[in-house]
């Protein structure tokens, strides 16, 4: 199988250009291995010769390359990604109504201890792009400002009290890995020390079920987002993502990439197969 694997462009990396790289790269190193032929190119690149693969494996987030992969993956090729469920990841609002008919529990509109005030269209690409306030009517004026900055449309949810919890995920694999922020500090723009020293609360496999249910919702393979850990131990979903970067796995990742990219190329073969 020829497998063309495109980085994701440096501005829809925030501090994390090297790390996002890096997981791509061991994924391709994953795939090579099992014999197959894999090519590393830029969004630029991409475009010329995207159409001679088999198989495109992309992290991009740029709207150009995204309709460009939505064209190759009508035309029958495989795209993980799926482009459609990329497209989706950057609408916060569609992604919150989608993961709340699905039964994962997502933050309320209101609250007491304060409010997040996100972009709701596209990626955070800097720290302005999700900002806390004290209260609802600091919110509103937060909101008010970003739109006359440009964005096209924002989201305010209430902020949840408990443990900070950052997970990684490969949908139907089994693999799902969960890290505390809080411990290793890792984090992109410091908002992740608004929830303070974790408790490590037991959560049990509430966050596997809902990671696999919100990748079901959504349509992404490869995912990643934050959740809070009450005293409880419920779990609330606050950021779901396409493709994160693995920094704290990556290795791990990789193999269970790789395995979900073969898995679902053997998939299509077959369904190749049944269909002639």
């Amino acid at each position: 199988m020829r497998i063309l694997f495109i980085r994701r462009g440096r501005d829809y990396s925030p501090n994390s250009a090297e790390k996002d790289a890096e997981i791509l790269h061991k994924v391709s190193m994953q795939l090579g291995n099992h014999g197959h032929e894999v090519t590393l190119a830029d969004e630029n690149e991409a475009s010329r010769i995207i159409r001679s693969y088999d198989c495109v494996v992309s992290m991009s987030r740029d709207a150009h390359t995204l309709q460009l992969l939505q064209d190759v993956h009508n035309n029958g090729t495989l795209v993980i990604n799926n482009p459609q469920a990329v497209m989706l990841a950057g609408k916060r609002k569609e992604i919150s109504k989608r993961l709340s008919r699905a039964g994962v529990t997502t933050a309320p509109a209101h609250g007491n201890h304060g409010y997040w005030v996100k972009k709701a269209t596209g990626w955070s690409m800097t720290a302005k792009d999700v900002m806390f306030a004290q209260d609802r009517s600091e919110a509103d004026s937060i909101a008010t400002e970003m739109k006359a900055n440009g964005a096209e449309d924002v989201e305010v949810t209430a902020h949840v009290v408990g443990d900070l919890v950052k997970f990684y995920g490969v949908r139907s694999t089994g693999f799902l890995r969960t890290y505390y922020p809080g411990d290793d500090r890792q984090w992109k723009f410091g908002d992740e020390e608004r929830n303070g020293v974790p408790q490590h609360y037991d959560f049990g496999n509430q966050i596997a079920i809902m990671a696999e249910k919100a990748a079901e919702a959504t349509g992404l393979d490869v995912y990643g987002g934050d959740c809070i850990v009450n005293s409880c131990g419920n779990v609330t979903v606050i950021d779901f993502n396409d493709w994160p970067s693995f920094s704290r796995c990556a290795d791990e990742a990789a193999e269970a990439i790789a395995q979900r990219i073969m898995t679902m190329a053997g998939q299509k073969k077959q369904q190749k197969k049944e269909y002639v």
